[in-house]
């Protein structure tokens, strides 16, 4: 009498077992989600980045036992695509990104669960430019012109243009003082822009106007006849 409640004890345990009831087996369970404490920007407030400034996403999974694999895809990235995880481990994963355009991007992550579903979680951020060179004004090609910008986070080669053609001015820092060899006088319109080995951003413009103060140099020759 023992036995046989023993034994459909144990098939009922099995049956549910069978059943999902052991979280491990179900792969409705895994996931993909959001260490929030690691990652660099509020998905749910602040959707805002800055271009050329490296934000970081960190991700974990739960249940991994039944992933196949996961990556990451993110737009407009100059930095180094995440690589795709497979059979992935109960831990965090990071992935960096930086932005070289402006307006809406995405963050794609992608999961498949080893019974064939793909899943997918979607980020969408908003990337802005904080270049902002005001109006030059009036100067002489002699005068000592500062320049400026906000910057952004990561290393870049700042670029002030004087025009079609005109000078360009270049330098790892936001601010600086420089004279203006030549510019385009007729187009009085510059465009400032940040760089790397890579990628070029989108321009900012600003005024300027100059003239030439010096002298002309008249220079007498003798008639040799």
């Amino acid at each position: 009498m023992y036995k046989k409640n023993i034994s459909v004890f144990v098939l009922i345990v099995i049956l549910f077992c069978t059943n999902y009831d052991n979280p491990f087996l179900d792969p409705s369970n895994s996931q993909i989600l959001l260490v929030k404490e690691s990652t660099s920007f509020d998905t749910s407030i602040n959707r805002t980045v800055l271009i050329f400034s490296t934000e970081t996403l960190t991700v974990t999974t739960t249940v991994p036992e039944q992933l196949s694999w996961f990556c990451i895809k993110v737009t407009d990235n100059r930095l180094k695509n995440f690589d795709t995880v497979y059979n992935p481990r109960a831990e965090d994963y990071s992935c960096f990104f930086s932005f070289f355009d402006t307006g809406e991007q995405h963050i794609d992550i992608y999961a498949m669960r080893k019974n064939g579903d793909l899943i997918n979680q979607r980020y969408t951020l908003y990337a802005r430019s904080p270049l902002n060179q005001a109006d030059l004004g009036t100067h002489d090609f002699e005068d000592t012109i500062q320049l400026y910008t906000d910057s952004v986070r990561d290393p870049v080669v700042y670029n002030w243009q004087f025009g079609s053609g005109g000078a360009i001015i270049s330098s790892p820092s936001n601010k600086l003082k420089a004279v203006i060899p030549f510019v385009n006088s007729f187009q009085n319109k510059g465009t400032l822009y940040i760089s790397d080995k890579n990628y070029t951003s989108p321009v900012d413009s600003f005024s300027y106007s100059f003239y030439d103060s010096t002298p002309p140099l008249i220079i007498c020759m003798n008639s040799l006849y």
